[in-house]
């Protein structure tokens, strides 16, 4: 029922999306459901079940103008009418129902496309427990990526590490990788490149033993991605070197696009913007030739970043702009908020805050609406940015305080150590010095924890707030206000 290598890496979505649904009696034939059968299904109550998959599969049209999710509702009802029916079997063969797309990818991609990630959960939960141990991994592993792009890495991880122990359990590699996989990628989210950089070995060993040369591609890149985070930027380049040139001799051009996407992104982090738009500029070809339209946001992406980097504030709006449009076409919320973030980005750069402040706040909505819970933090450290700029200083704490909330709820120690470092700043400047201090001790803490760049800023900050704090404290003395 499921493949051993998860969605959320390989799949692409091939043009903007036009849905045309399977006519209803060729997919009741693929789930091998005979309507002159049906009424000798007993019990009744089991009878009725199928007879609202007969009815939901045949009658029910959407609005030409309906949601995505409107569109499919049929597929959907009828999953779960069958899993009322205990037949778990032909409910899972639902989501293998190829759309009728110009990738015709499967149904259970294209709701991860989509971004309907509450229905995934609801989806795979059902089928948790009651189908065979290998498709039960493909459930742990389709729940793992589910979480993942929520942004709820505890589940994540508790999916994935439950997929990791059946498959290890049945000596199934592929599983093994799969899982090694997803627990790599879901540490790299979190800000936790040690542990990432240690999974990514394991799903590499893996892959090499099975001699699968699409996994090792993957996992190089994917190694190459974690020691750019760790700032070992000429390895980066080599792994990812290594993965391009495993992609280009098995002729996959999604891989191919990977790599170079990767390659991009050392560069970016080198500052050597010209290869870094080089790169980019390479991969967009290629995903426009191919027709992988993720690919192609990607890279409008990583040139939005590197012009931005670079002052050229309008080209990389331009860059935004294309990213935000493809993800609409494709269905791809996530993107759009993250987009949209980006779009924000540059309108506070040219200090129009209150266009950005509503693109943020368009990029917290669209993350809220999705659940993607990282998307909402990162939203809401933008939002206070832009109060700050705005003077609304309450407000903005606000946010800041929120954001961090959700962050260390997920785990994203990166992010918060950077958000502490500018909340740090921010009541440095207006004076406050003993919450400067408090915030400046957590990011300093995290820094030294995960080796972030700005260990040397935050030992700089803190040693100008002792010297504040330490005037303060002998005025108070000079006053008659020290002990008596």
């Amino acid at each position: 029922m499921f493949d051993a290598i998860p969605e959320n890496l390989i799949e692409q979505q091939t043009s903007p999306l036009e849905i045309r649904l399977p006519a209803g009696d060729s997919v009741l034939l693929t789930l091998g459901i005979d309507q002159n059968s049906v009424k000798f299904i007993r019990p009744r109550s089991k009878r009725r079940q199928y007879r609202a998959v007969i009815n939901w599969l045949l009658k029910y049209h959407a609005a030409s103008d309906a949601s995505d999710l409107d569109k499919i509702n049929g597929y959907l009802e009828s999953f779960h009418h069958l899993c009322e029916a205990d037949d778990w079997e032909t409910a899972s063969r639902i989501l293998t129902i190829s759309l009728a797309t110009p990738s015709h990818v499967e149904l259970r991609i294209q709701l991860n496309r989509w971004g309907y990630y509450r229905e995934q959960l609801a989806i795979y939960k059902r089928l948790l427990g009651k189908l065979s141990s290998g498709e039960e991994r493909g459930c742990l592993n389709s729940l793992g990526n589910a979480y993942y792009s929520l942004g709820n890495y505890v589940d994540a991880v508790d999916s994935y590490q439950k997929c990791l122990a059946l498959a290890q359990n049945d000596k199934d590699l592929a599983w093994e990788a799969t899982a090694f996989n997803g627990l790599g990628l879901t540490h790299f989210a979190k800000g936790e490149f040690l542990q990432a950089k240690q999974f990514q070995q394991q799903y590499l060993k893996a892959a090499r033993t099975m001699g699968d040369l699409q996994a090792q591609s993957t996992a190089l890149c994917n190694l190459g991605n974690v020691h750019d985070a760790l700032g070992v930027h000429d390895q980066a380049v080599s792994y990812q070197q290594e993965s391009l040139s495993l992609a280009r001799q098995i002729d996959d051009k999604y891989r191919v696009g990977s790599a170079l996407n990767g390659l991009a992104n050392a560069y970016y982090s080198r500052a050597d913007y010209s290869q870094a738009v080089k790169h980019y500029r390479q991969h967009l070809t290629l995903a426009q030739r191919v027709q992988d339209r993720q690919g192609e946001a990607s890279a409008w992406s990583g040139l939005g970043s590197s012009y931005y980097a670079q002052g050229d504030y309008q080209v990389a709006m331009d860059s935004y702009h294309q990213t935000l449009s493809i993800a609409r076409d494709i269905g791809d919320r996530r993107s759009e908020g993250r987009a949209l973030g980006n779009i924000a980005l540059v309108h506070h750069a040219l200090q129009d805050y209150r266009q950005a402040l509503d693109y943020n706040q368009r990029y917290l909505a669209m993350a809220q609406a999705i659940q993607d819970v990282a998307g909402v933090a990162n939203a809401l450290g933008n939002i206070g940015a832009n109060l700050i700029a705005l003077h609304l200083y309450p407000a903005a704490m606000q946010a800041w305080q929120s954001a961090l909330s959700i962050l260390q709820q997920i785990g994203v120690q990166e992010t918060e150590a950077y958000l502490h470092r500018n909340i740090a700043k921010f009541c440095y400047g207006r004076g406050s010095f003993q919450a400067a201090q408090e915030h400046c001790q957590q990011s300093l803490k995290i820094a030294r924890e995960l080796s972030l760049p700005f260990i040397l800023e935050c030992q700089q900050l803190e040693a100008a707030l002792r010297a504040k704090l330490g005037e303060k404290l002998d005025t108070v003395d000079e006053m008659g206000g020290g002990d008596q």
